[in-house]
């Protein structure tokens, strides 16, 4: 999940094909129809915009996440750092007196004035706190926001975000909103669990609560389905290769999203509440 660390803009896509579907089932579902690639995100239904921010989120979560937090150099004499403009700022604080600083410490807070470092602007405030237990809990006040990258995003202000490590795994409790090339994306105690494997490939999935697109539609985490036999796989070189998640609607209709190929995605949303998944409610989304 925390994996990619560009943040830019999305190459202008054509929308390709349309939702012309196949009567052929696999194990009761309707197979995908011709493949969308993305040129307006704003065409796309809700469960394709879940899908496309379930692709894109770590970009955003990894700038709030610390990448951008200032290393293990001397700060004998002030909290303010340098950007690598002149008129930007990145101010530290931290729990001990400046005096005390031994250089070893992490700052429990950044605040960045149009701060731009490796081609992003930054701008905002991340509060970071660390519990007896490990956990970690990442804030911002007055909200997040990095640009000039692959996908410009912001943290709402407000949102929270706690991790902690459970022997390789890393479980995240989510509780922000996130707008990512446009598109809002939020957890409400929203748990998941993301592990980096060995060949630097990442396996996650998420456990419960709900995860929000736009201005109002929710998607519950089915709690009947066990995403841990299935978690979504991104290889080392951050493609999308397999997985399927199972979420409820706003409704309580059934929702899947399936990696169907290398980056692509098969949204399934019963949208009549039969069942089981028709024609037309089966569509299929290029994430990159």
């Amino acid at each position: 999940m925390i994996k990619s660390l560009s943040l830019a803009a999305i190459a202008v896509l054509v929308i390709t094909g349309c939702m012309s579907g196949s009567n052929d089932r696999d194990g009761g579902k309707i197979s995908a129809p011709n493949v969308k690639t993305v040129q307006d995100i704003s065409t796309l239904s809700s469960a394709e915009k879940l899908a496309y921010a379930l692709a894109h989120q770590d970009s955003v979560l990894e700038s709030a996440a610390g990448e951008k937090k200032p290393g293990n150099q001397s700060r004998s004499t002030r909290d303010l750092f340098p950007c690598e403009n002149s008129d930007g700022t990145m101010e530290v604080f931290f729990d001990v007196p400046l005096s005390e600083l031994t250089g070893d410490e992490e700052p429990n807070k950044v605040v960045f004035n149009n701060c731009r470092m490796a081609g992003e602007t930054i701008n905002g405030d991340m509060e970071y706190q660390r519990s007896d237990d490990g956990t970690e809990t990442i804030s911002t006040i007055n909200g997040f926001s990095v640009t000039g990258g692959d996908v410009p995003g912001s943290v709402l202000p407000g949102g929270t975000m706690s991790m902690r490590k459970e022997g390789a795994w890393n479980i995240m409790t989510i509780n922000l909103e996130m707008e990512i090339n446009g598109i809002k994306h939020g957890g409400e105690n929203l748990v998941y669990r993301a592990k980096e494997l060995s060949d630097g490939s990442t396996i996650e999935y998420p456990v419960s609560g709900k995860e929000k697109i736009g201005e109002s539609d929710y998607f519950t985490v089915d709690p009947a389905y066990d995403a841990s036999a299935t978690p979504f796989y991104t290889d080392a070189s951050d493609n999308l290769i397999r997985g399927t998640f199972k979420y409820l609607d706003k409704q309580d209709h059934a929702v899947e999203l399936e990696v169907t190929a290398k980056n692509v995605v098969t949204v399934r949303v019963d949208e009549d509440g039969n069942g089981s998944f028709t024609e037309g409610e089966v569509s299929a989304i290029k994430l990159k």
